[in-house]
């Protein structure tokens, strides 16, 4: 499972904001959990992230 973990950080505007992002590719929660619903992904290993990145290229380069 994503680690879901909610970190701070500073935006260039100064502004405070909050982000999800974890892993090899910076996957958010939310992006995370549709991934692994979709593919059965049962952890959040290397090739599990491996996985999801992958779909997410071929999204994007059939959305072009």
């Amino acid at each position: 499972a994503h680690p879901n973990v909610r970190k701070s950080f500073k935006q260039t505007d100064g502004k405070t904001n909050f982000t999800t992002a974890a892993g090899r590719y910076q996957f958010l929660k939310g992006t995370w959990d549709g991934l692994s619903r979709q593919y059965g992904l049962k952890d959040f290993s290397p090739q599990s992230q491996d996985i999801g990145a992958i779909d997410l290229l071929h999204f994007s380069q059939s959305n072009n």
